[in-house]
C-alpha cells in the first residue's frame, strides 16, 4: 500500500463525486515500482521470486499484495528464534516500509 498514493487519491475522492463512487481504487504499489529486500538476522537472503496477488479489502474492492519466496538462511543461530526483516521500497513515490517477524525455531530443528 502506498500512503502517498492514498493521500493523493484521497483528495480527489473527497472532492470528486464520480471518482468517489468508483469501485476498485487501487492504492497498491505496481510491480515495476517495487523493490524488496529480505534479511535473516541482518544477513541478506536471495530472493527467488516476487509474485503479485490480489487482496480483497472490503466492499468488493481489492489491491495488490506480494508473495516473496526467498532461500533459507545459510547459517542457523544458537538463539531460539530468527529475526526476519522485509524491506519494501516504492520507487514511484520514494516510500519505504519494513516488517519484522520473530520466527521461533522448533525444538526438533535446534
Amino acid at each position: 500500500m502506498s500512503l502517498q498514493k492514498d493521500l493523493d487519491l484521497g483528495k480527489e475522492l473527497y472532492t470528486n463525486k464520480e471518482k468517489s463512487e468508483e469501485e476498485g481504487v487501487d492504492i497498491g504499489v505496481s510491480p515495476e515500482y517495487l523493490e524488496v529486500e529480505v534479511y535473516a538476522d541482518d544477513v541478506p537472503l536471495k530472493i527467488n521470486s516476487v509474485q503479485l496477488v490480489n487482496e480483497y479489502v472490503g466492499n468488493n474492492s481489492g489491491m495488490g499484495g506480494y508473495l516473496v519466496h526467498v532461500d533459507r538462511p545459510a547459517v542457523w543461530t544458537d538463539k531460539p528464534y530468527i529475526v526476519f526483516r522485509v524491506v519494501a521500497t516504492n520507487k514511484e513515490y520514494g516510500e519505504k516500509g519494513e516488517n519484522i517477524y520473530f520466527y521461533s525455531i522448533p525444538e526438533v530443528m535446534r
